[in-house]
């Protein structure tokens, strides 16, 4: 079994982390689920039918640095090369920047943005091993800031930045990094925005490997 190379979803969800999931796992992929709810990561590994014996759940709450980077070591002893991270850990707030508090402002950055640092950082050795890539879900906000989702924006910009920088710092170790900025909700009956084609669209970016980011 391990010779399928591995993908690692940290924030795996039902929509978007199950379609990349299956998109990959059809590819011949064993993929690793992190997210911080038990019940969820059961309901996950249940949905992906027939792929049971090649799907690892780990239970990790991104906003605990120090349970994330435990985790992280424990899939990087086991599993000793990562070929696909998948970083899609957010935390969505509809809040004006004037009701913004700082405590708030820290923990949605902490999820967003330093929980990606966290993840490359503590696999970094793995994902050179492999030449691996490193892929992460964003959103057009990154770059079109909206007011009533203050600290979402904020947080997106400096996304789009860090992976910016890791593509620039990895490249020499031979590990391509990429952000989709997804400019619209993600909805089942989009063509542009379903699952199934932004899942497709992160395959593609996995394959070719040249552009740090696209803005769908």
């Amino acid at each position: 079994m391990m010779d399928r190379k591995i993908m690692l979803i940290v924030g795996a969800g039902q929509r978007l982390g199950t379609s990349v999931a299956k998109r990959f796992l059809k590819d011949g992929f064993i993929v690793i689920l992190i997210s911080r709810n038990e019940s969820n990561l059961n309901s996950l590994k249940q949905s992906l039918t027939g792929y049971n014996d090649y799907v690892f759940t780990y239970k990790a709450d991104v906003a605990d640095k120090t349970e994330l980077k435990s985790v992280l070591e424990d899939i990087a002893e086991k599993f000793q090369t990562i070929d696909v991270l998948f970083y899609n850990a957010v935390h969505i707030v509809k809040k004006s920047i004037l009701q913004e508090s700082e405590a708030d402002l820290i923990n949605d950055f902490t999820i967003n943005v330093i929980g990606l640092l966290t993840t490359v950082q503590t696999l970094k050795e793995n994902l050179i091993e492999s030449k691996g890539v490193v892929l992460v879900s964003g959103g057009g906000i990154a770059i079109c800031p909206m007011p009533e989702y203050s600290s979402y924006s904020i947080s997106s910009s400096a996304l789009r930045s860090m992976v910016l920088c890791l593509n620039s710092s990895l490249l020499e170790h031979g590990v391509y990094t990429g952000i989709l900025l997804i400019n619209g909700a993600i909805d089942e009956n989009s063509q542009t925005y379903s699952p199934v084609n932004l899942s497709n669209v992160f395959w593609r970016l996995s394959v070719e490997r040249n552009l740090p980011e696209i803005v769908l």
